[in-house]
Parts: structure tokens; C-alpha cells; sequence
């Protein structure tokens, strides 16, 4: 005589349901940390010869690989190994043209840009010096505090103030006012471009 087998299927309690469900989480979170290649590791880096501790305000790395950092104490370029650091002096005309450096941005050019609470600017990587952008005729743009540098998706780059939007032109290697009397531009951090002319 032959049994046939009936095959019931109970229902999983919600308790079965969320055990299974941390189990397999556990099982495949375990997995993963036990790869090397997708563990990370953080290494704490002190600014600073005197390992004195700062804000770091904003961070780029450039096209050689060094990562600079923007702080209110300056800028610092770390190699990988040791920090060199970069602050305003005021006899010192290619030294940055304020300390306090919010802004730091990598063109795809390859051109370093830094926005400092007073002004822009340019890295010059075979001096190890800066470029100042100095205010043109009637405007104040050094004076200002730069809150964001970014591209257009032709490469175009742009410079918000407080009071107007810059373009920089390559050509003249000079910024252009975008709007022709100062506007109330109120800390454009970050742009989304909808097309070359539009912009969110």
C-alpha cells in the first residue's frame, strides 16, 4: 500500500517572518566585513605642526592626488604623508588674500580654486603661490566672502558672493559680473544647471 504525502504550509508568524529577516541581514553583514577590500579604515589626521585641531570648512582633491583642505586657520595640502599650509600675508602679494578658506573647488581644467572670506583664489602650481582676483572697477568682490564655486556642464566656472554671480572668463583669465547691478544673491552654495543658461 502506497502513502501519499500531504504537503501543508503553515503561515509564518510576523515573529518568524522579522527573526529570519535579522538573520539573513546578520549572515550577509557578516560576509561582507569579513572582505578586507570592503572593510574601511579611517586614519584620524591632526593639522598642524603643533596638532592643534581646526574646522575644516570644505575639501577637494586635485588632479596630481594631493587633498587640500579648507579651514579658518588656512589651507592645508596633505600628500598623503605631511600637511604643507597656505595663509594670507599681507606683504606677500601671491599668498592667499584671506586665511579663512570656505570654499575649495576642482575644475575639471585642472585649475585649484579656493574661496576665502575675502575673496578668490586661483592656485599656480608652478610658483606654489596664489592668484589674487582683485575687485573690478566698482565692485567688491575681495571684500566679499565667497560661498560657492561650481561648473556648468560646458565647464564654465561660476563664483557666488553675496551680492552677484560670477563668471570666470579663461580668455582674459578675469571674472564677469552676471548680473549688471549687484543683486540680492544670498549664499549660493551649490548650483544644479538645467541647461548652460539655467540654472537651479
Amino acid at each position: 500500500m502506497r502513502l501519499n504525502r500531504l504537503r501543508v504550509q503553515l503561515p509564518l508568524s510576523r515573529n518568524c517572518m522579522i527573526n529570519t529577516f535579522r538573520a539573513t541581514a546578520f549572515a550577509l553583514l557578516a560576509l561582507v566585513l569579513s572582505f578586507p577590500s570592503f572593510a574601511t579604515q579611517f586614519q584620524q589626521l591632526k593639522l598642524g605642526g603643533n596638532q592643534r585641531q581646526t574646522d575644516v570648512y570644505d575639501f577637494a582633491e586635485d588632479q596630481l592626488g594631493y587633498l587640500w583642505l579648507g579651514s579658518i586657520d588656512g589651507l592645508y595640502r596633505y600628500d598623503g604623508k605631511e600637511f604643507k599650509h597656505y595663509q594670507s600675508h599681507t606683504n606677500e602679494p601671491y599668498s592667499l588674500s584671506n586665511s579663512f578658506s570656505r570654499e575649495v573647488f576642482s575644475a575639471t581644467d585642472g585649475e585649484l580654486w579656493i574661496g576665502t572670506q575675502q575673496g578668490l583664489n586661483r592656485y599656480l602650481p608652478e610658483q606654489d603661490a596664489f592668484k589674487r582676483y582683485l575687485p573690478l572697477e566698482g565692485d567688491t568682490l575681495r571684500a566679499e566672502v565667497v560661498w560657492g564655486i561650481f561648473e556648468s556642464p560646458q565647464q564654465k566656472l561660476f563664483v557666488s558672493t553675496g551680492s552677484n554671480l560670477y563668471l570666470w572668463q579663461k580668455t582674459s583669465d578675469s571674472l564677469k559680473p552676471i548680473f549688471s547691478q549687484p543683486a540680492a544673491v544670498t549664499e549660493i552654495k551649490s548650483a544644479v544647471f538645467l541647461s548652460e543658461t539655467r540654472l537651479l
